[in-house]
């Protein structure tokens, strides 16, 4: 997975563009470093998906955030996981325009029109599921 470096509501962290998960997480310990003296109160997570290969996430909370990559800005759910790393989820990533060069896989381009890649999803609708199967 490509590493990103993003900033969420001001602050500058680095996530990895994880194309397999729906969701934007940060670690319970980057979120203490990064945003604790923000005091931002979380909300009971509403969510409780598993993790590639089935391994359980302990979700801690989420809260509602500013997201910017290269000019471009999203506004969604970040959650808080215990002993999690920080991951910016595939719809987060689209939003901002970013996608994989198929060509150098470690690279993260910003493509100027991306599109908003339905037609995909509705084609391969079991392959874009909110959870894992």
């Amino acid at each position: 997975m490509p590493i990103c470096q993003v900033t969420i509501d001001s602050k500058e962290v680095t996530v990895l563009a994880d194309s397999g998960s729906p969701y934007t997480l940060v670690g319970d310990k980057n979120w203490e470093r990064i945003f604790e003296k923000l005091d931002i109160q979380l909300r009971k997570p509403d969510i409780n998906p598993g993790g590639y290969g089935g391994t359980k996430i302990d979700f801690i909370g989420y809260t509602v955030m500013r997201i910017n990559f290269k000019g471009r800005e999203t506004v969604g759910k970040v959650y808080v996981a215990k002993r999690g790393k920080n991951l910016l989820g595939w719809r987060h990533q689209k939003d901002l325009g970013i996608i994989l060069n198929p060509n150098a896989i470690d690279h993260v381009m910003l493509v100027g029109n991306v599109g908003d890649g339905e037609d995909v999803i509705r084609e391969f609708p079991d392959v874009f599921m909110d959870r894992l199967v």
